[in-house]
């Protein structure tokens, strides 16, 4: 298994943190990317800024975004993602665990 994406699509931060941290901890460890449900999260990007937050602060190696087809239109999405937790261009992280 390359990795797995707990699909956390809550929107309370708390129970965010709880489902992705047992992933997190739970075998094969550093193999589980935080998915985040931003679908969910429609009225302001600070929600969903937040999880991402929270996932880095959980040292997951990534964040999957659902749906893209929630977002894929909206400019002021892309335009928070880009000034906020994707401001700087990295490489893909290596899941060494």
């Amino acid at each position: 298994m390359d990795f797995v994406v707990p699909m956390a699509y809550t929107t309370s931060t708390r129970e965010f943190v709880g489902q992705i941290k047992k992933a997190v901890e739970t075998p094969p460890g550093g193999r589980a990317l935080a998915g985040v449900g931003v679908y969910r999260m429609m009225d302001n990007p600070a929600y969903y800024i937040e999880k991402i937050e929270s996932a880095r602060e959980l040292e997951t190696p990534g964040v999957v975004l659902f749906s893209y087809d929630s977002i894929k239109d909206r400019t002021d999405y892309w335009e928070a993602l880009a000034s906020g937790p994707f401001n700087q261009w990295v490489a893909a992280p290596r899941m060494t665990r």
